[in-house]
């Protein structure tokens, strides 16, 4: 049977992303909705394993809540930026705390995106597809 001889292919990933998030619930949720849009997702729950994550390999996108047990705000930004290395991720901020100025302060801090909870697949599949297009275009131009 010509069958017999052909290769699966599986289908190339849409992207690396690493999704920060305490809440275990809300965790699974966004690995699943990533995932099934063909995502590459590392989940972790704190400070600690953003920092294991990012030593392994560097994410396009790090979707990250920004209040952790085990660290916080501009501390995280801080490390995920060092952690990459010249390459420039892209980190959105996930939270509920979305007034203007809360807004502009985690901007300030070196997120490029904040994506306001609670927010549904729609909402998530577009920040996600969104600022992997900008990490690959920031990628195509280093």
């Amino acid at each position: 049977m010509a069958g017999d001889h052909c290769a699966r292919i599986r289908p190339a990933t849409a992207g690396l992303v690493l999704c920060v998030e305490p809440d275990d619930d809300m965790r699974e949720v966004c690995s699943d909705v990533l995932r099934d849009a063909r995502y590459e997702v590392v989940a972790v729950a704190t400070f600690a394993a953003t920092s294991e994550a990012l030593a392994s390999r560097a994410p396009d996108v790090v979707l990250t809540d920004l209040h952790l047990a085990d660290g916080v705000g501009c501390a995280l930004v801080a490390r995920i930026r060092g952690c990459v290395g010249r390459r420039r991720v892209r980190i959105v901020a996930m939270s509920g705390h979305c007034s203007r100025r809360a807004i502009e302060a985690t901007i300030a801090a070196g997120c490029d995106a904040f994506l306001s909870k609670p927010f549904d697949r729609d909402d998530l599949l577009a920040c996600a597809a969104r600022e992997m297009a900008a990490s690959r275009a920031k990628g195509n131009a280093d």
